[in-house]
């Protein structure tokens, strides 16, 4: 019998052949320093021929290094080969969003110092920027400000636009715009962004190309350029290892260096000139978080995605799209090396912001919007509670105090020589698993950091503190006055610290599996009336605007009268938009370092009011009455902002003469006028009109073969009672009219954001106002008005038999009319109205108690006595609908007779409506400025007696100076096809011209009586000189009925300015009176005239059917 042999393969050997690997390896990086050469030179071709800047958006992370290393390379490689001039600039940005890992932060930070060293030492114009979104932008400001509700990847989120991308586009155009400003040559250089994204690792270029043809030609990468556009500015975007596989990334790492981890048999070192002696710092990081995703790379001009999809491996730590695990977090905080910085706790903040994206039972139903056809309001949850945001407050400070500490205390212990005493440093010195030359690099850059605390979770400060103080107040989130900024301060003084939340891990353990919809669905938003007693049919046929509600409420500054009130400031209720295209005359010249400006009257191309261009007396009247100032502010104010954000002189002349060199459009408003539309008739021709329907689509889905409705965002429409016919051929003129309604606002400061070229927010915090704030004691007195708010909520509310949602309610608008009236919040001049309008409707739903429901669980919401279910909401907006309907099919009926009416019956009632504004026009003009120049009548209105003669003036100006035929007139109040339709009946434009004629002349003769009650007074006044002559004038010969008050007896001025006050005085009636005999004479010609002048251009069958017509008649 054989033998039998029995195997046991646990008994077995591998034998590897470590020579066979070694040159396996050794030919491995061999093609990839053959790659790395292939992309320097597709690099240099484009930068060397298409006289291009390149810009790298560098998270410093393994791809955008190695995109950045052959950038760098290529530069340095043509630079010295003279191909292209050492001054061209290589612009490098990396984006920190003020969240990011702290691994990733201290390793930016460490390696930017020695990049900028790297290129002031190889001769290469490196310019390497950490940029960071707005304040306004910033996580905690956002999410914390009741903007918005913690997204998770069932809901799409901004972030990455708001975080990464804005911030990237904003640094290239500030740069850019640099150079143009300066007059930079690289203004009209091509921007080329490299950028560091690769395709899957299902293509791989190196098995697919030739090794012989690595690099492509000129005309190839052109081809491959991606166009982008960033703000004004065209770019293109490269890619230059889109082919790359990871593995061929981190081989690059290991052999790129001065001193490389990795050498290459057969080649000497360095293979790949770097800023860094070796990568293997980097390799480290990335075996820290022990993860298998990726670092969070977005290109700019990228608008494909709004998030990075939680699947960066080294992004944000408060990121909570990356679902109910962020991996790289976990395994970095349980190093101590991170754990000692707070990596642990910034998890468990994570963790538990995670947990509310998924708790409906938190969110807050809160009153931002409402439903103009019905009049209600909506309770939407589309925001945290409350407590929420006051605990997402906390825990940032909290982190942000603590990195403060840490840094501290790292930084005593390097100053004593005691490092190793932290354990953190010592964790990596007694690292048994780390190479000397990492762990050499690893305790560099920990020592350069740590003791900075910009480079851990500095997440929070004063001003987010004062950012978020003002949001709350604006936007109705329940609390004590200044309750961001109160906890800020608490914590920061130590006090007030909570412990920090369970991990996930933790509360799974004790709760169950996180589900990530949550328990219970996402509620229909609640209504509320705003009207008492609802009336859905008169609703539906009589609108009205939200606004009307609106009363300033008072506060304690209201003790002052009005005029003694700093704070408050009276304006009119409407205004008309004026233009004016301008070319400034100005001069700048030079002197110690200084920038002086002579400036000169511009030259005015054109002003329009309201859309029209003035011409004649009405333009000088606008322009001497308060636009030139206008035109002059807006130059200085440009200048101011260029000289802030420029030093150096001859910057600052290039800016301006770049801002200056074409006429620039100046905007502004003119108080007191308001256009009005004036319905002339309908026309049988119809121009093009949208349908008068708005909706908008719920979205749905199918399951389990039955349509389930799910939750749309909610979008309100105003109603429109018009028809689509009517707005097709509805006539209407609109015409300015005056309005002396006012209302009284609290100070707003403002800024105009597009005089500047950084990022400018609609809302900025002005850094000099609030350091005077700070020191005039703007603190304390907003802390004051916490603690008071406390005291009555807390302290008292077993007293006050306050319920738990009572003890976060809104406390009013007080906190950012504060801050808007110390200027510490600048308001741009583009946001100024919504700001108003938010701030209106805040005040009227607290008015209203629409803000208490805050903190209220969902049934007690829905179960209140005023809540409307969004059900029962969209079958009474049904019903409304119905009657609007109904008015609309009554209007088309009207509208088809209205078409064989005349035009006459719409054209008298326009003048009669014209000619009665402009009688009251007269009066103000002549009678209340000449009884307010001399002192006859007190005046109580709340508009001075100047502004509305003044208005009143311009108004006539507008409407009749530039007035020459009774067309002229007719155009007033009709369109030109209604004039071209009454024109082509003669009897009908006969008819209504004799009408309008009667009207100049009795129009005219107004003017002239309205002169001549004065003129006696006026011709006495001219030639006397002092006091008592002047009030003795003034008592014989005003009109009878003028003097109603003791003013005149009781005002005693000095002598110096008596003769002032006199001359400007009777200029100023002077220069009226001129103006309106103008309009008079001018308006008594077309009265005589018009009729002789129309029947002159008659032809004869038009005179014999005019003639006809009266003998019929």
């Amino acid at each position: 019998m054989g033998a039998v042999n029995i195997f046991n393969p646990a008994n077995t050997i591998d034998v590897t052949d470590i020579t066979s690997l070694n040159t396996q390896e050794n030919e491995r990086l061999k093609d990839v320093l053959d790659l790395f050469n292939a992309g320097v030179k597709e690099v240099r071709e484009l930068i060397e021929t298409t006289n291009s800047i390149a810009v790298v958006k560098c998270s410093m992370g393994k791809d955008s290094s190695v995109t950045l290393l052959m950038v760098t390379e290529a530069y340095k490689q043509s630079i010295g080969e003279k191909k292209i001039e050492k001054e061209r600039p290589l612009l490098v940005s990396t984006v920190n969003t003020l969240g990011e890992i702290i691994a990733m932060n201290m390793f930016v930070a460490y390696c930017r110092k020695r990049l900028l060293k790297y290129g002031k030492d190889a001769g290469i114009n490196i310019s390497h920027e950490i940029v960071t979104p707005t304040l306004q932008d910033e996580f905690f400001v956002k999410y914390a400000g009741a903007q918005k509700f913690v997204s998770n990847s069932t809901r799409a989120g901004d972030c990455t636009i708001q975080l990464k991308l804005n911030p990237s586009e904003n640094y290239v155009k500030k740069t850019l715009h640099g150079f143009k400003a300066g007059g930079s040559k690289y203004a009209n250089y091509n921007v080329i962004s490299y950028v560091g994204s690769r395709f899957s690792e299902g293509s791989r270029r190196t098995k697919n190309i030739n090794k012989t043809n690595l690099s492509r030609d000129i005309n190839t990468l052109i081809s491959e350029l991606d166009e982008v556009k960033v703000g004004a500015y065209k770019m293109q975007s490269f890619a230059p290892i889109k082919h790359w596989t990871t593995d061929e990334v981190f081989d690059l790492l290991r052999i790129a260096g001065n001193k490389p981890l990795k050498r290459i048999k057969g080649l000497a070192a360095p293979y790949i000139p770097s800023f860094l002696d070796d990568f293997g710092l980097l390799i480290e990081l990335y075996g820290n978080g022990a993860g298998s995703k990726e670092t969070c790379d977005i290109s700019i001009g990228q608008t494909t995605n709004t998030a990075c999809g939680g699947k960066s491996r080294f992004g944000c730590s408060f990121c909570t799209i990356c679902g109910d695990k962020d991996e790289t977090s976990i395994s970095l905080s349980k190093l101590p090396r991170w754990g000692i910085l707070g990596s642990e706790n910034t998890l468990r903040v994570r963790d538990w912001l995670y947990r509310i994206s998924t708790d409906v039972s938190l969110r807050a139903f809160h009153a931002r919007s409402h439903d103009p056809l019905v009049m209600r309001a909506a309770l939407q949850p589309n925001t945290a509670k409350p407590q929420v945001l006051e605990k997402m407050v906390r825990f940032a400070s909290q982190l942000t105090i603590d990195s403060i500490n840490h840094a501290n205390e790292f930084k005593k212990l390097c100053e004593q020589g005691r490092e190793l005493e932290h354990a953190g440093y010592k964790d990596i010195h007694d690292d048994k698993f780390m190479t000397p030359k990492v762990k050499r690099a690893f305790l560099e850059m920990y020592k350069e950091s740590v003791q900075n605390p910009t480079t851990l979770n500095t997440l929070f400060g004063l001003k987010h503190a004062i950012l978020l103080s003002f949001r709350w107040s604006i936007d109705g989130v329940g609390g004590a006055r200044f309750r961001p900024l109160a906890i800020w301060k608490q914590i920061e003084r130590g006090e007030g610290r909570i412990p920090y939340p369970q991990l996930n891990s933790e509360y799974e353990a004790i709760h169950g599996k996180i589900k990530l919809t949550g328990n219970t669905p996402l509620p229909e938003a609640v209504m509320f009336p705003l009207i008492a007693n609802e009336n859905l049919e008169h609703l539906a046929l009589n609108p009205f605007n939200l606004m009307d509600f609106w009363t300033r409420p008072a506060d304690h500054t209201d003790v002052f009268e009005e005029d003694f009130n700093c704070s408050v400031s009276r304006k009119a209720d409407t205004y008309a938009n004026i233009e004016a295209i301008v070319n400034y005359n100005y001069s700048i010249s030079k002197s110690n370092n200084d920038c002086i400006v002579d400036y000169k009257t511009p030259e005015i191309e054109c002003i329009k009011l309201d859309g029209k261009v003035i011409n004649g007396l009405a333009r000088i009247k606008l322009l001497t009455k308060g636009f030139y100032r206008e035109i002059e502010s807006s130059f200085f104010s440009r200048f101011d902002t260029v000289c802030i954000e420029n030093n150096e002189p001859n910057v600052i002349e290039g800016v301006m003469n770049k801002a200056f060199s074409q006429p620039v459009k100046v905007i502004s408003t003119v108080p007191y006028l308001q256009s009005q539309s004036l319905f002339s008739g309908y026309s049988a021709k119809s121009k093009a009109a949208e349908p008068s329907f708005n909706f908008t689509r719920r979205t749905t889905k199918v399951k389990n073969g039955k349509i389930v409705h799910g939750n749309t965002r909610l979008r309100f429409y105003s109603n429109q009672l018009n028809s689509r016919l009517h707005n097709a051929h509805a006539q209407n003129k609109t015409l300015l009219v005056p309005n002396y309604e006012t209302h009284t606002e609290k100070f707003i400061g403002t800024h105009d954001k597009t005089h500047f070229t950084g990022d400018i927010e609609n809302l900025q915090i002005d850094d000099a106002a609030l350091s005077q704030w700070i020191e005039l004691g703007g603190v304390e007195e907003a802390l004051k008005l916490h603690n008071d708010d406390i005291v009555e909520t807390i302290e008292k509310r077993h007293l006050r038999k306050y319920r738990t949602h009572h003890v976060r309610r809104y406390r009013g608008t007080r906190p950012a009319e504060l801050l808007l009236e110390r200027g510490v919040i600048s308001v741009d001049k583009g946001y100024f109205d919504q700001l108003k309008y938010i701030l209106k409707r805040t005040q009227i739903f607290n008015e209203m108690g629409l803000f208490r429901f805050q903190s209220m669980k969902l049934t007690e919401v829905a179960n209140h006595s005023k809540a409307i279910s969004m059900a029962q909401h969209r079958q009474d907006k049904t019903n409304m609908l119905k009657i609007v309907r109904q008015h609309r099919n009554a209007q088309r009926k009207a509208i088809a007779r209205g078409f064989t009416q005349s035009i006459e019956d719409n054209a008298t009632s326009n003048l009669n409506e014209l000619f009665k504004q402009a009688v009251e026009s007269v009066k103000n003009a002549v009678h209340v400025k000449n009884m307010e120049y001399f002192k006859l009548k007190f005046n109580t209105s709340d508009v001075s007696a100047l502004d509305k003669a003044n208005t009143s003036s311009l108004w006539l100006l507008l409407m009749f100076s530039n007035a020459n035929t009774i067309d002229d007139i007719f155009s007033l109040i009709m369109t030109q096809q209604q004039l071209r339709t009454l024109k082509a009946n003669p009897t009908h434009y006969i008819k209504l011209s004799k009408i309008a004629a009667h009207s100049l002349r009795m129009f005219a003769l107004e003017i002239e009586e309205a002169l001549g009650l004065w003129s006696d007074l006026i011709s006495k006044l001219e030639n006397i000189n002092e006091l008592t002559g002047f009030k003795s004038a003034i008592q014989a010969y005003a009109p009878l009925g003028s003097k109603t008050d003791d003013l005149l007896q009781a005002w005693r001025p000095s002598e110096q300015y008596f003769n002032e006050y006199k001359a400007h005085s009777i200029a100023d009636i002077k220069l009226t009176e001129g103006e309106l005999v103008e309009i008079k004479e001018q308006l008594r010609r077309i009265g005589h005239t018009s009729l002789k002048k129309m029947g002159s251009k008659m032809s004869l069958t038009d005179k014999l059917t005019i003639l006809n017509n009266m003998i019929k008649n």
